[in-house]
């Protein structure tokens, strides 16, 4: 199968049956894709394991754009997203296909047919891009894609997650890139309030001043060795500085990468399975240190508005964090 095979069944699928479709990306779509990245590398691709993905696949930089394609790695990194995400739909589809009464099932076979389509009309674009980067050999799978969100599908992503993509009130157009800056956010407060460290009030002028958000993070590491993080602080950092681009500029990764950074970061938000110092389950597990870490990260800022006569919000600081 070459790439016009590769699309031609693609568009002859995605309207049809979805067992059919589910089936396809199963069977055949999912071994073209890494038979053809083996291809370009020269070699068998392998996989990768979540933290090597993220740390080898997702730029930070203006540089890492330029510098990570050169990589071999940058392409099985996104290979090995690319598979956790399609497998990730996949046994949806037929989760919902083995169904008796599915919930929802008009709108959830939508969503997951639409994600599918996403996933596999994407590949070709990486493939694109290896071809042209590793081998020299520009439009050899005449795939592209837009490199940024256009304004619309933007504010209407907003529309549909204020309303609903089903409700009526707006369109039902996928956006699957604008999660990314929901994504920051959720990154950002999650940090913030494991410390209670959001800003300085001046009390003068009763005017606000933003403590930076990698000045917070630059004093967390220092700690890092006595933090009990579910997921690698460095790699937090890592993705939220990687979705800076498109909440900034709207610039656009691949589509697989957003749901894979966010299944990655799961344990920061819902906590592990069991707390190191006592045992037992916490939603605010995924971040968990002494007390007196949390003090002195606390005490940095503390002094900083002693100095400069403010005085540090929120006032009454309840960490969503685990302290023993």
């Amino acid at each position: 199968m070459d790439n016009r095979e590769y699309l031609s069944k693609w568009h002859t699928l995605k309207g049809g049956p979805l067992k059919d479709f589910v089936d396809w990306a199963e069977q055949e779509a999912r071994s073209w894709v890494r038979s053809e990245v083996d291809g370009v590398l020269g070699k068998p691709a392998g996989s990768m394991n979540p933290t090597d993905a993220i740390r080898s696949g997702l730029p930070t930089s203006f540089q890492d754009l330029i510098s990570l394609p050169q990589n071999g790695r940058f392409y099985v990194a996104h290979l090995s997203m690319f598979e956790s995400e399609l497998d990730r739909y996949i046994e949806s589809g037929r989760g919902f296909l083995n169904a008796t009464s599915p919930t929802y099932p008009q709108a959830r076979e939508h969503e997951i047919r639409e994600g599918l389509q996403d996933l596999l009309f994407a590949a070709p674009v990486l493939l694109e891009a290896a071809g042209a980067i590793r081998l020299d050999l520009p439009g050899a799978y005449g795939a592209y894609s837009v490199g940024a969100d256009h304004t619309f599908p933007v504010f209407k992503a907003a529309e549909e997650m204020i309303y609903g993509r089903y409700s009526g009130l707006t369109h039902t157009d996928r956006a699957p890139f604008a999660p990314v800056s929901i994504l920051r956010t959720a990154i950002e407060i999650r940090v913030r309030r494991a410390f209670g460290i959001q800003s300085f009030l001046d009390p003068h002028n009763h005017s606000t001043k933003p403590i930076q958000f990698s000045d917070l993070f630059d004093v967390i590491l220092q700690f890092e060795r006595q933090i009990n993080a579910a997921v690698n602080l460095h790699d937090v950092r890592r993705i939220y500085k990687w979705s800076n681009p498109y909440l900034h500029a709207g610039r656009r990764d691949f589509v697989w990468t957003a749901g894979f950074a966010l299944q990655f970061l799961r344990p920061l938000f819902v906590g592990p399975e069991k707390l190191k110092s006592r045992g037992g389950w916490s939603i605010h597990g995924g971040l968990e240190m002494p007390s007196e870490v949390w003090d002195r990260v606390r005490r940095h800022f503390e002094k900083i508005a002693v100095k400069k006569k403010l005085v540090l919000l929120p006032l009454d600081a309840r960490p969503e964090c685990v302290l023993y």
